[in-house]
Order: C-alpha cells, then sequence, then structure tokens
C-alpha cells in the first residue's frame, strides 16, 4: 500500500524522493519510493530481515561408570528388636468445677455368677430363708434366682414391710413369707423385715356383696401380715358384718368391704 510519510519528530514537514530513493526514518523504519508522484505518496515500508538463530550443537558428556557395592546378606540368626517400655503420663488432677478435668475412665466389673445375700430384722422379729442357706448365702445371679422368705414378728410386734434391692422383686411385701426373685445385680444383697412395736388396732370388716354374690378383698391383719378374704353364694347387694378382724382393707376383689366402728 502506497503511502506519504514524514519526517520522525516533524509531522509538517515531508520527505520527498524519486522512484528508487529509499529512507530511513528515526524511529528505524525502511521506506523505498515506488513511485514517483506530485504528493509524495508511493512510499512502501520494507520490513527488516530477520537475523538467523545460531544453532548450538551440544557435545553429550560421558555418563560416569559407578559401582556399585553389594547389599550385605541378612544373617543366619535376626537380631532381636528389643522392646520398650513406655512409662504413662501421669496428668494432674484439676481442680474441681474446671474446665480441664479430665473425665475418668469407667472400670468394668467382672460379673459374678453369684452374689452374696443377707436377710436381716429391722425391729422386734426374726427373719430367715426357708429353702436355702439363712441368714446369709449366695444366690444366683442371672436373673433368674428365686428364694422363700419368713417373718415372725415377736410379741407385741407387728409386720411393717419388707424392703430389698430394686434388683431383687418381692412377691407381697406385706406378707410373712414373700418370695423374692430376679437377683440381676452386681452388688452383695440386703433384704431386709421391718418390724413395728405394738399390736395394730384392728376394726370389724363389713361388706355388701357383688352382682355374682361374691365377697372377695385383701386386709392387714393385727400384726401387719396381708390376708385374703372370700366369701361366695352370697345374695347380690346384701350387707354382711362382723366378717373378720383388720388395721386396713388393702384391696377389693368383689363386692365392697368396709371397716365398721367396731373393735375386735
Amino acid at each position: 500500500m502506497q503511502e506519504k510519510i514524514v519526517i520522525h519528530g516533524n509531522p509538517n514537514s515531508s520527505v520527498f524522493g524519486l522512484q528508487g530513493n529509499d529512507i530511513t526514518t528515526d524511529d528505524g523504519k525502511l521506506y523505498v519510493k515506488v513511485s514517483d508522484d506530485s504528493k509524495n505518496i508511493g512510499w512502501k515500508e520494507i520490513p527488516p530481515t530477520p537475523t538467523p538463530t545460531q544453532t548450538v550443537s551440544i557435545t553429550p558428556s560421558k555418563t560416569p561408570i559407578v559401582s556399585r557395592t553389594p547389599s550385605p546378606q541378612p544373617s543366619p540368626f535376626p537380631t532381636a528388636t528389643p522392646t520398650i517400655s513406655v512409662t504413662p503420663t501421669i496428668t494432674p488432677t484439676s481442680a474441681p468445677g474446671s474446665s480441664n478435668t479430665p473425665t475418668p475412665t469407667p472400670t468394668s466389673t467382672p460379673f459374678k455368677t453369684e452374689i452374696q445375700y443377707t436377710i436381716v430384722a429391722n425391729g422386734n422379729g426374726t427373719v430367715s430363708r426357708i429353702d436355702g442357706d439363712s441368714p446369709t448365702g449366695q444366690i444366683t445371679n442371672d436373673g433368674t434366682g428365686e428364694m422363700q422368705l419368713q417373718a415372725i414378728p415377736a410379741a407385741n410386734s407387728h409386720l411393717i414391710n419388707w424392703t430389698a434391692p430394686e434388683a431383687v422383686v418381692l412377691s407381697n411385701p406385706r406378707s410373712f413369707n414373700p418370695v423374692a426373685t430376679g437377683f440381676a445385680t452386681f452388688d452383695n444383697v440386703v433384704i431386709t423385715a421391718n418390724f413395728g412395736n405394738g399390736l395394730l388396732p384392728t376394726k370389724q370388716i363389713d361388706a355388701v356383696a357383688g352382682i355374682n354374690g361374691v365377697i372377695e378383698f385383701y386386709y392387714i391383719n393385727q400384726v401387719g401380715e396381708e390376708q385374703y378374704f372370700i366369701l361366695i353364694n352370697r345374695v347380690p347387694g346384701g350387707t354382711y358384718t362382723n366378717l373378720t378382724c383388720g388395721y386396713i382393707i388393702t384391696r377389693n376383689a368383689s363386692g365392697t368391704a368396709y371397716l365398721s366402728t367396731r373393735s375386735c
């Protein structure tokens, strides 16, 4: 493409030339006049000839020969690895309430196939196990252990109740002869019969027969034992008095039983 060129740094002056003339401007560009004209156009920029890149030949160096030292053969008798004893680090106990108080690791209790039991009397009375060693012995600790207990109040005393740990189930805590079962525990078991001084004040028990003609109830007698009472073939709705003497009625099964105001 023909173009008009100016002197580098002086755009108001033009460079004139005849066809075939060349000129290098201040910015290093080479121009050649390719046509004559009065408007000084027809200059063509000649790009510079690139300088060839010199090729460098690299002579490879010789790799040195490395002599290998043969690995030692293992000894037919291996050397025992010494046992290292590690002394545990003892962490000091933090003050109560401190946020960095260490959590204790629970210690598992070995399972006991049998546990020790003891039967004791609290108050005036005697206690025993009817079907085994008494007042102490061992019983199977698998949740199926069972024993028959007995409580005998002393003169002018009464049974309050039996008490035992939660792992032991008593058939009737107000009976002279309850059955203890369960024994699903790792601890020694203490079963206690609690006695009170004096006899319990009793009243006559009256009752109204139920619709099936039956009177059936449970009550506590003078010495504190729970008793069972039943009367059948009565007139439904009929009132029957002076059935027995009791301190308190614990359960009504059929009919309606109540304590009268009459002492026994």
